[in-house]
């Protein structure tokens, strides 16, 4: 069976050529979507940790994915933030991501965020 987070992958392929274009500044996300909704949540979540455990191990590690489910459970204060019609999985860089976490900061946000979830998003910061 195929890898599809193998190197020469269309999907490694489409990362890397997000990332060129990141890094020069024409685009900030890439959104990729799939068009089976009966695609297992817990699949995509497997295949999620994988691929960030694959952008964390080279050239790619600048960057991050999240992904978005129609069955997804992931909720801020009540909010699905993870919630989305087709299965999909987004990809950004990790400064982009603190920008905007910083941005929060100064707000209630975080409040609403479980302490699992803030370790997961570099909470408490030094």
């Amino acid at each position: 069976m195929d890898d599809p987070l193998d190197t020469d992958d269309p999907i490694i392929s489409l990362v890397r050529e997000f990332a060129r274009e990141a890094r020069s500044g024409i685009i900030e996300t890439l959104f990729v979507i799939h068009p089976d909704r009966a695609q297992r949540l817990q699949d995509l979540e497997a295949f999620v940790q994988r691929l960030n455990h694959r952008l964390a191990a080279g050239e790619l590690r600048e960057f991050q994915a999240f992904e978005a489910h129609p069955e997804s459970h992931f909720s801020v204060g009540g909010v699905l933030t993870r919630r989305a019609p087709y299965p999909s999985f987004q990809i950004l860089s990790r400064r982009l991501l603190k920008n905007g976490s910083d941005a929060l900061l100064g707000s209630s946000y975080y409040d609403r965020f479980t302490p699992d979830m803030l370790r997961a998003v570099g909470m408490p910061r030094p």
